[in-house]
């Protein structure tokens, strides 16, 4: 009976990850329609419309802004340990990043490569000091579905939008007068996709801190270890 509560309490736990899962994914779907949906109802009232969205210092640099502060609050808010700060600092050095030409209007040049290279070396120190306790948390993290849609959301907005926003590619794929607003949408709406699922797998963290993923393969049950040791109390000599 323990056994079979134990399968259905992990088949409840794996389709509440699954709808989970689902619910992002829609969640993440319907942001991209609506960037898009935004593009062409601004196209249709003007190009300073356009620009306003998609420039540098625009509202979609400003809401991936918002989604990365969002990250490191969240993670910030868990307190339970050295490798959710570790994660909250990288959020917090891709905001940097993405505030680079805010922070140049201060006059100070490279202010943001400055606070960048501070959250790196404070992290390195944090990670470096708490090594042994980052090693198990992150042995464990690893098999939580928060890590990988995390992974998936820093490779979406590094990888992804760097590779697929070069200009040079732009130049051969669009009329030349369209480039430079179609190169900034691609970059930013994958950057922004990106973000998202960074912030769904911090959310995931945050409210459900024991969820993980099942192993492929079931571990033995409890009962053929209490076999095993039943065994051997009957082949022990009596006294």
């Amino acid at each position: 009976m323990r056994t079979e509560n134990g399968t259905s309490g992990q088949a409840g736990a794996t389709g509440r990850g699954a709808f989970r899962l689902l619910a992002y994914a829609v969640a993440i779907g319907f942001a991209a329609r609506g960037l898009t949906q935004a593009v062409l109802k601004r196209e249709q009232i003007g190009p300073d419309a356009l620009d306003g969205l998609l420039s540098e210092n625009g509202l979609l640099e400003w809401l991936q802004v918002g989604v990365l502060a969002f990250v490191g609050v969240a993670l910030l808010s868990r307190r339970a340990g050295t490798l959710p700060l570790l994660m909250a600092l990288g959020a917090f050095v891709g905001l940097a990043r993405e505030l680079d030409s805010f922070l140049k209007d201060t006059g100070v040049s490279g202010l943001h490569n400055m606070i960048m290279l501070a959250l790196v070396i404070l992290a390195g120190v944090i990670g470096w000091r708490n090594r042994r306790e980052v090693r198990t948390d992150l042995a464990h993290f690893v098999h939580r579905p928060a890590f990988l849609m995390m992974v998936a959301g820093a490779l979406f907005a590094t990888l992804g939008a760097q590779t697929f926003g070069q200009r040079e590619l732009w130049k051969v794929l669009a009329r030349p007068d369209a480039v430079s607003m179609a190169k900034r949408l691609v970059e930013e709406g994958l950057e922004f996709m990106g973000y998202l699922w960074i912030a769904a797998g911090a959310l995931d963290a945050v409210l459900f801190p024991h969820a993980r993923a099942e192993p492929a393969v079931p571990r033995r049950a409890p009962v053929a270890a209490g076999a095993v040791g039943l065994a051997e109390r009957v082949d022990r000599p009596v006294s």
